[in-house]
């Protein structure tokens, strides 16, 4: 039988160079479709299709599995792995699904948050326009100065006032500082001063010392000017709080079942799979909450917190098979050590992206 290479005419596949047989359409090594590497509309079209519907498949079969409690779990323990998606690919899919609808019905909360932003620089430009009145008068020559100047200028002053309204002329860093330690004693910033002094001039001027009031005050300064970026780049962050969460409840799974033999690798999976399904049903909640009334939405976020309780309470007891006494007890444990973790992780997320903002 004559080999490929000394084939009068060889065919090897264009994607891993694989000798083909005349006849093979597909490559037996890599599986792509022989092709002399000129793309018509048609086979554009086809392969897009077939990579959409093998994908969606996939995405539909492990969906599926994930609405029935552990069942996701045990396919995968049982050895269908190429049957479903990866377990950290539908945890970060869905993650991902459940931050967006966050950061979409929290339009409002953004709003508030950006006007800080706007409400400072606008007090600040205020601040900025009273300011020229003693400028005006400074540097009004010898002659002009009169008490009848003095009291043409007081009076518009009073009106611009009037007309500008109420308004900050100070930022109190104290406020953040007393967070974390009891005594405080920085001075109020001039919002002058914050817009115009570089940090350097404004650590002198002020006398901040020590590099975490000065990261505190540099910090507090960023997040007045630039608060409607906060938001988003906090989800952000709750989103590798959560992955970065997840070593440590498998490791509470893991000393809750620890006569179970079970792997630690495979607790991980159980985490990775409950919480796909919380983000999968509360981006749905989410979604219909933005759309319903307020009091349709109130019910359907209860029933969704039901189903998520219900659900783990019988995933543990389908994937770890034991009684219900026993299951109830460790189902009441576990969600004791998550609430403990979930805390501990978000108090750490939320002061680290303030400071790393």
């Amino acid at each position: 039988m004559q080999s490929p290479a000394s084939s009068p005419d060889p065919r090897f596949c264009p994607n891993c160079s694989a000798p083909m047989q005349e006849q093979d359409r597909y490559c037996r090594q890599c599986g792509q479709r022989y092709s002399d590497g000129r793309v018509t509309f048609g086979e554009l079209i086809r392969e897009f299709v077939d990579a959409v519907f093998n994908f969606d498949s996939k995405i539909f079969r492990t969906l599926a599995a994930l609405l029935v409690p552990g069942k996701l779990t045990r396919e995968y323990f049982q050895g269908r792995h190429r049957t479903y998606l990866h377990p950290i690919r539908i945890f970060l899919v869905l993650t991902v699904l459940f931050m967006a609808m966050v950061a979409f019905n929290s339009s409002d909360v953004e709003v508030n948050l950006g006007s800080i932003s706007k409400y400072t620089e606008r007090d600040y430009l205020k601040g900025l326009t009273l300011a020229k009145f003693d400028t005006v008068r400074n540097e009004l020559p010898p002659e002009l100065l009169s008490p009848e100047t003095d009291r043409a200028i007081d009076t518009l002053e009073d009106r611009l006032r009037q007309k500008l309204g109420k308004f900050q002329d100070t930022v109190y860093i104290n406020s953040v500082l007393e967070i974390f330690q009891e005594d405080s004693d920085l001075n109020p910033i001039l919002l002058r001063d914050m817009y115009e002094l570089e940090p350097e001039e404004l650590y002198e001027k002020y006398e901040i010392d020590g590099f975490f009031e000065r990261l505190s005050v540099q910090q507090v300064i960023r997040f007045m000017k630039r608060s409607g970026n906060f938001m988003s780049y906090l989800l952000g962050k709750i989103s590798w709080m959560i992955l970065l969460m997840m070593p440590f409840l498998a490791l509470v799974l893991k000393l809750l079942y620890i006569r179970r033999g079970y792997y630690y690798v495979e607790h991980l999976i159980f985490s990775f799979h409950t919480h796909s399904f919380v983000f999968l049903i509360g981006s749905i909640g989410l979604l219909v909450g933005h759309w319903a009334n307020e009091g349709f939405s109130d019910i359907a976020g209860l029933v969704i917190v039901v189903a998520c309780i219900v659900y783990l309470w019988l995933s543990l007891k389908r994937v770890y098979r034991q009684g219900w006494f026993k299951t109830s007890l460790k189902f009441l444990l576990a969600n004791l050590f998550y609430l403990v973790l979930f805390t501990f992780f978000l108090i750490i997320t939320l002061i680290l992206g303030f400071f790393l903002f």
